[in-house]
């Protein structure tokens, strides 16, 4: 049984949202690894939260369940991880319960291979701008643009053949220095920076050729954060690297 600080706890669970509910939790002593498939092969993401767990093994789990057991009124709990996870405070007792391994969304199997090189922006303000380009269109795609004569910016547009265009920028906090224009789904895109933009502002973005898709590059999202602990000798992390499949040039 070990304590776990409720909120760093949740804000784990809310970097797991983006891909779905069931997940395989991988456990080992000083972390959780969740890595998974989801929305249709649109996304891929590995999350990692370091913390003491006393125990090591595989469990499925829903993420709804554990949002609904988790108790809001208490800053710590214990929790002793196991196929059937109990939780306790004073006053207080769960059982969540594991699931089976088949109903859990899908690992990836094979190491990806992602383009060296790292674009760092501000997670807050890439949020926004596509939320706005969003809101003005009810698009389901933005485009992401890069070019090296325009160094410290990203830019995002969106349009409607009958309503009109936007094109809006944040500030690259690392150069960019090659020429790119690629396309993504909002529905991916924005809960992914939702989930993080409080936790981590400054976040890499980097790409993944597709193979079968030639010119087309998934989207990488990664950072990483370090929680707030009441105990200064217990430190929390979270390590996250999110994949965002593009939509496919005609």
């Amino acid at each position: 049984m070990v304590e776990v600080n409720c909120n760093n706890f949740r804000n784990f669970v809310k970097c797991l949202e983006p891909v779905g509910d069931e997940l395989l939790f991988q456990f080992s002593p000083n972390g959780i690894l969740v890595k998974a498939i989801g929305q249709g092969n649109q996304m891929i993401i590995e999350v990692r939260m370091g913390m003491d767990t006393g125990f090591t093994g595989k469990i499925g789990m829903s993420l709804d369940m554990i949002e609904k057991l988790l108790p809001k009124e208490v800053p710590e709990v214990n929790i002793a991880f196991g196929k059937q996870s109990v939780i306790t405070a004073t006053g207080y007792k769960a059982t969540i319960m594991g699931i089976s391994e088949e109903t859990c969304l899908r690992v990836p199997k094979k190491e990806l291979v992602i383009e060296p090189g790292a674009i760092r922006v501000d997670a807050q303000q890439m949020h926004d701008r596509l939320l706005s380009l969003k809101k003005a269109f009810s698009g389901l795609a933005f485009t992401m643009t890069l070019d090296p004569e325009k160094p410290t910016m990203v830019g995002f547009s969106d349009f409607d053949s009958a309503m009109g265009s936007m094109n809006n920028s944040i500030i690259a906090l690392t150069p960019v220095t090659g020429k790119d224009e690629q396309t993504y789904p909002y529905d991916i895109a924005l809960p992914i920076l939702n989930a993080i933009r409080l936790m981590s502002q400054g976040v890499d973005l980097r790409f993944m050729d597709m193979p079968m898709n030639d010119g087309c590059k998934a989207l990488v999202i990664e950072g990483n954060a370090v929680l707030v602990n009441p105990d200064p000798d217990r430190k929390d992390t979270i390590t996250f690297q999110y994949v965002v499949a593009p939509r496919v040039k005609e």
